[in-house]
């Protein structure tokens, strides 16, 4: 008795139903999956965007340091010294050039 039951209740949803159900069911899944993974991708760029906030901050504080001043100073001043010395250079080979 109780096995002709579950024989009608297996029969209740057609096979085409059933078919359709599993489809669904399939699809449903990878959309949740795709959402899961857009979700994730979101929290990281949150927790990104946080870090780059944060260096943004640490580079606008060294920027604006003394130290900073300093070296850019210093390196204004080595780029000028190595500029004349191409000059002086540059001057000394064409004037060599000359008296050939």
């Amino acid at each position: 008795m109780s096995e002709r039951i579950w024989i009608k209740i297996g029969k209740v949803i057609s096979e085409k139903t059933y078919n359709v159900w599993l489809a669904l069911d399939k699809g449903l899944s990878r959309y949740k999956a795709l959402l899961d993974e857009r979700k994730q991708l979101i929290d990281d760029t949150k927790v990104y965007f946080e870090k780059n906030k944060e260096l943004k901050g640490l580079l606008k504080q060294y920027m604006e340091s003394e130290v900073t001043i300093y070296i850019y100073i210093y390196i204004y001043k080595y780029i000028l010294i190595y500029i004349n010395i191409y000059k002086r250079k540059k001057k000394n080979y064409i004037y060599k050039k000359k008296k050939k």
